[in-house]
């Protein structure tokens, strides 16, 4: 893992609990994280990006780990964070797609336009896989070797890592407009009704 460190966001979490890698929410069985180092794992709780000296400002901005010198690895175990994670990050694995749990929703990490690479087991969201390995939009590992094999490859070719999030990008923001969509939709609905509802 030492020569990831700093560079690749995500987590594979079998239990079900924790921080689901695509931003979503996720159900985490307690809001706690931990900072690992090499001295070993200290929590931190809720300000753990304070604990280990990365500031939110700097994470938002798109920055890399500032303040401090910063830890080698952030376990994160709690709600919502790992949005702030995604933009000083180069590439984002999906957790829970190694084991045979569903997946996890990973449009958070495209909406960054970040590299993405998940496990094969993505059955929760197949629809969204499809399409975004039809516009190589993401790269699906058949095995923990591959994935391994994969990540190597991609944090030594910087160009195919920007294509590859750019076309997340495309994807996600394909996506954009669905309340207002859905709201529009809703309002021919209701005028309808409401014509049928006079002609009565």
């Amino acid at each position: 893992m030492g020569k990831w460190s700093g560079r690749v966001a995500g987590g594979e979490h079998p239990s079900g609990g924790g921080e689901d890698s695509g931003g979503d929410g996720g159900e985490a069985d307690q809001e706690t994280s931990t900072t690992a180092t090499d001295a070993g794992a200290k929590a931190c709780g809720a300000n753990w990006l304070d604990h280990a000296g990365v500031g939110r400002h700097g994470i938002a901005g798109g920055e890399t780990f500032g303040g401090r010198s910063g830890p080698d690895i952030l376990l994160v175990d709690s709600t919502g964070e790992l949005r702030d994670l995604y933009p000083a990050c180069e590439l984002v694995f999906i957790g829970k797609t190694v084991t045979g749990t569903g997946g996890q929703n990973f449009l958070e990490a495209a909406r960054h336009g970040r590299a993405i690479v998940a496990g094969p087991h993505m059955e929760n969201f197949m629809t969204l896989r499809r399409e975004f390995e039809e516009a190589q939009a993401i790269r699906v590992a058949g095995s923990a070797t591959e994935l391994e094999g994969e990540v190597d490859r991609l944090l030594e070719n910087q160009e195919e890592r920007s294509c590859l999030g750019r076309r997340a990008l495309e994807c996600f923001q394909g996506h954009l407009g669905a309340g207002k969509r859905c709201a529009e939709i809703l309002a021919q609905k209701i005028s309808q009704a409401e014509r049928v509802t006079r002609q009565t």
